[in-house]
């Protein structure tokens, strides 16, 4: 009896169909169905999986000659990783510290544009020449990108020891869900009070364009620079609080990690390694080819409503997906 036959036989003993399966291991519905059509095998960390999860021995799994009936079974063990409570704490720890790194490399990236707006203002392009004031603009633009994406990376290598929480299937030690659970219901109004001012800046910050184009004065570049500065403060809010309390979430398994919320975030994790590179190609191709450095910021916000339209879309396709194989 081959691999792929015993793989069949033992899902269908334990009432599982491909996709409860593949959500158990990690993998996807694909893979399950390639095991079990033979076109492919899993790798020793899967075999291991499903021995524990089965309650049989590897020699059963593998071993043509050895047959399912043939060999007796044990009970099947829990293979998921026990998250104790030091190990929370450390993970929580960690989440605070990347909050403050996670808004310092946003707040770099939005603000990459302002010096650009603010050599591009009339008054200083009359007195440095427009070409002078483009190119310093554009240097301080990419530096302030290259110093976000540094401590983007830097962020990547420090969440490293904690991926298994996005990864792999875990469980929360005795005692430590309700710790946690307490945790997120005492940091639940800073997030709330976060969010309220993040949402009252954005709404505040046309003041300034409003009034300069109300007044009809020469101090454009000015108000949008001091619109983004507005904007850059909501979002570090925004990217601080939702951090920390994303932290207590993928501890607990809710909201966007819980088991639909995790395929939505594979999902536009996805779209947006696609869509945001392509936004900045459009930005600086027509910036470029215009030399409407002044308008073409107008692409970032268009982009962003845009994503969250996309994401909407997802979220609403992953919901119906989910309620369908329910049914």
């Amino acid at each position: 009896m081959i691999f792929a036959d015993k793989l069949i036989a033992l899902r269908k003993r334990n009432g599982m169909s491909q996709e409860e399966l593949a959500d158990k291991l990690n993998v996807t519905r694909q893979s399950i169905s390639k095991w079990e059509g033979a076109q492919s095998v899993p790798d020793l960390q899967k075999i291991l999986q499903l021995s524990q999860l089965f309650g049989v021995s590897t020699d059963v799994l593998l071993k043509d000659e050895l047959s399912l009936d043939d060999c007796p079974t044990t009970e099947p063990q829990s293979y998921c990783k026990k998250v104790t409570l030091e190990e929370a704490n450390k993970f929580l720890a960690n989440s605070r510290e990347l909050a403050r790194l996670y808004s310092i490399a946003t707040a770099l990236c939005i603000f990459a544009v302002v010096p650009l707006l603010f050599f591009l203002s009339p008054l200083l392009v009359s007195v440095m020449g427009e070409s002078t004031s483009v190119a310093v603009g554009l240097v301080l633009l990419f530096v302030f990108v290259a110093l976000g994406v540094a401590i983007f990376i830097y962020i990547g290598f420090k969440n490293q020891p904690y991926k298994y929480l996005e990864d792999t299937i875990f469980e929360l030690d005795y005692g430590v869900s309700g710790v946690v659970e307490q945790r997120k219901q005492d940091y639940r109004p800073c997030y709330a009070r976060n969010n309220i001012l993040g949402a009252v800046l954005c709404v505040l910050s046309v003041i300034p364009v409003t009034v300069v184009a109300i007044t009809k004065s020469d101090y454009t570049m000015f108000a949008l620079c001091a619109m983004i500065v507005m904007v850059i403060i909501a979002v570090v809010l925004f990217v601080y609080s939702g951090t920390r309390w994303s932290a207590l979430q993928k501890l607990l398994a809710e909201g966007d990690y819980s088991k639909n919320g995790k395929k939505i975030n594979g999902t536009l994790d996805k779209i947006s390694g696609i869509y945001w590179p392509l936004v900045l190609a459009i930005y600086l191709g027509y910036s470029f080819i215009s030399n409407n450095w002044g308008r073409s910021w107008i692409v970032w916000p268009v982009a962003a409503v845009l994503f969250a339209v996309v994401s909407a879309i997802v979220d609403l396709i992953a919901g119906r997906s989910d309620s369908d194989n329910k049914e």
